[in-house]
């Protein structure tokens, strides 16, 4: 994920959308040093190259999805989500179908709560907020908000879980963020590489 950036930086280049920038490929790659800087990759074992591909496979098809919604004319984000969250559990279900995963109804009222949570506030008002983000900025800029999650998830653990924030994770933070101040937020008045 926190390669999307990055290649939203080259794939709206590619596709005339923004211009190539010093700033913007900083701003991405100093987001991706403080991820790896955040992440154990110690406790990574094996990755096969499958799943290495379908990850950077994913990334692509995020990076890319955002550069395309910017080519649509304007139209209101309810909608849009509509029509994405519907062709989304289409695919995912028929996936799923295919695959002969097993099918359960949960049973408790947690995994419910959990499960409405994801639903209302993750998806549908998560995915109408980021709509409404990438029609006023630049996809690019945009797309910072997958590195930015991390952080925020840690965060929330931290206070709700007791989950322990190692100086690791705080130094990786501030890469992270110094990355987004300087891919997104500084003024877009830049003088562009391409």
């Amino acid at each position: 994920m926190a390669m999307v950036p990055l290649l939203t930086v080259f794939l709206s280049t590619l596709q005339g959308q923004e211009s190539l920038t010093g700033l913007g490929i900083l701003g991405a790659l100093l987001s991706i040093l403080g991820t790896v800087v955040m992440v154990d990759l110690s406790a990574v074992k094996e990755i096969s190259l499958i799943h290495i591909g379908a990850i950077l496979l994913s990334t692509a098809f995020l990076a890319q999805s955002s550069v395309t919604v910017k080519h649509f004319p304007e139209s209101h984000p309810i909608t849009s989500n509509a029509i994405a969250a519907t062709v989304g559990a289409l695919f995912q279900g028929c996936a799923s179908w295919l695959t002969g995963e097993a099918h359960a109804i949960p049973a408790l009222p947690g995994t419910w709560a959990a499960l409405v949570f994801l639903i209302v506030l993750g998806t549908v008002i998560g995915f109408v907020l980021y709509l409404q983000v990438l029609q006023r900025w630049s996809a690019s800029a945009t797309n910072y908000n997958f590195v930015l999650s991390p952080i925020i998830t840690v965060t929330l653990a931290a206070i709700f879980s007791g989950e322990s924030v190692t100086v690791k994770f705080l130094l990786g933070a501030c890469l992270v963020l110094l990355g987004v101040i300087v891919g997104a937020l500084l003024p877009q008045k830049r003088r562009a590489i391409l």
